[in-house]
């Protein structure tokens, strides 16, 4: 390809190629970032409910122990 067609290549393309907006992509992905989590937190509140975690009871009672 010799200098003329680059050029007259390069003058037909220059309508068709958009400049890159790196800065307002970043933004978007932010802010999709930031909406999906106050949406998430949203959906998936969390519940205050008390859940015993321990199967044997904890108020007067010795830990159970390993027979051997």
């Amino acid at each position: 390809m010799d200098k003329y067609a680059q050029k007259l290549l390069d003058k037909q393309l220059r309508g068709i190629v958009a400049p890159r907006h790196d800065a307002v992509m970043v933004l978007a992905i932010v802010t999709v970032f930031f909406a999906g989590m106050a949406l998430g937190s949203g959906q998936f509140a969390h519940k205050s409910e008390q859940v015993q975690i321990a199967s044997y009871p904890l108020v007067n009672a010795a830990p159970p122990t390993i027979p051997r």
